[in-house]
């Protein structure tokens, strides 16, 4: 079984893809902005709290410091700034969380981890205002993005397809 990291584990697909995995044997450590949701992830993971990390990403050294601890095979990345009015209204805040937040954990990939697998969980938003015609979208599909939440998801993709090839 695989050794995973998954960040945003206190919120609610975070929580229930812990205990997913957990129950299927893997040995899954979550990494959490705020530390009082350790609790709830500690739960869905049926572990110690230490399997469950207080972890700032747009702090490059703390992921730097999470990953080298314990090296994960593969890294699920569903941690970021995701509200969308509060995105638009800080706007600074949004590329720092999403897009810069995203390149250092695939710098500590890099760094700790260059064999793990990294999946990362965008946003259709993307892609802009779509009409019928341009469905079905792929990993080809241009971008467009309206919005900072949707730049700053574009922005993080962007790292992703930077480090893909690294």
């Amino acid at each position: 079984m695989a050794r995973v990291l998954i960040t945003g584990a206190g919120g609610f697909v975070g929580r229930h893809l812990a205990r997913l995995l957990s129950a299927e044997g893997h040995e899954v450590q979550g990494l959490c902005a705020h530390f009082e949701d350790a609790p709830a992830v500690a739960e869905a993971l049926g572990r110690p709290r230490e399997r469950v990390v207080a972890c700032d990403i747009t702090r490059p050294d703390d992921v730097l410091a999470a990953f080298a601890s314990d090296p994960p095979e593969a890294v699920v990345h569903l941690a970021g700034l995701t509200f969308v009015p509060e995105a638009n209204r800080r706007p600074g805040l949004a590329l720092e969380v999403n897009a810069v937040g995203t390149r250092n954990l695939l710098e500590a990939a890099r760094v700790h981890a260059p064999g793990a697998r990294f999946v990362y969980v965008s946003t259709s938003d993307v892609y802009g205002d779509l009409r019928p015609e341009d469905l079905p979208i792929h990993e080809g599909t241009p971008v467009h993005p309206l919005n900072a939440y949707s730049i700053s998801k574009a922005g993080a993709e962007l790292f992703c397809y930077q480090y893909a090839r690294v």
